[in-house]
């Protein structure tokens, strides 16, 4: 993972401080959750954390969230609670004052994904 990461902020995809924040919340979801660095699906998320705290920090957030629908089915799942809590310690780990609810829906859905497959 350190080494995709590192490629993304060598050609400037993703900045200093989302790479930090990244690297932090790698090893949170690898402790924490026991997740395989190798997951695809692991790998897709972080990359998503990192540029949306670009984003963020570029006061750039994205403008529409996770289909309303989709987020539902989220919440009804008995693993959302464990979802919500991760997402606020990735969160809070990262640095940025304030996620937008648009980039916390699909941060949300990544880490969704993520615990179903370590589940």
């Amino acid at each position: 993972m350190k080494q995709r990461m590192s490629l993304l902020l060598e050609h400037n995809v993703i900045s200093q401080i989302a790479f930090d924040a990244t690297m932090r919340a790698v090893g949170i979801l690898m402790i924490e959750w026991n997740v395989k660095e190798d997951s695809e699906q692991f790998q897709m998320a972080m990359t998503h954390f990192a540029r949306a705290i670009d984003r963020v920090l570029q006061s750039n957030p994205i403008v529409e969230g996770l289909d309303s629908e989709i987020l539902k089915e989220m919440q009804d799942d008995d693993v959302f609670s464990d979802i919500v809590s991760m997402n606020n310690q990735l969160c809070s780990a990262s640095g940025v004052p304030e996620m937008p609810e648009t980039e916390i829906s699909f941060l949300l859905s990544n880490l969704y994904a993520i615990k179903l497959s370590v589940s």
